[in-house]
């Protein structure tokens, strides 16, 4: 699994556990709906920008680790 799958996954729990639907999330992002969609589309190659900002938006940190 790369990270990108990893973040997505970790940002679909994130919303599941606010019961924020992908309407809520987009307002609280100020993007549209579809951008959400995208975000959490497996197979779209999503900027980690705005993979950086949506996990924000949720309270999450993301750290990656290289050993």
């Amino acid at each position: 699994m790369n990270i990108q799958t990893t973040l997505k996954r970790a940002i679909r729990k994130a919303m599941d556990r606010e019961k924020l639907g992908r309407h809520a999330f987009a307002v609280r992002l100020g993007v549209a709906d579809q951008e959400v969609t995208r975000i959490l589309d497996e197979g779209h190659n999503t900027r980690l920008e705005r993979l950086e900002q949506a996990a924000a938006e949720l309270g999450l940190t993301i750290r990656v680790e290289v050993t």
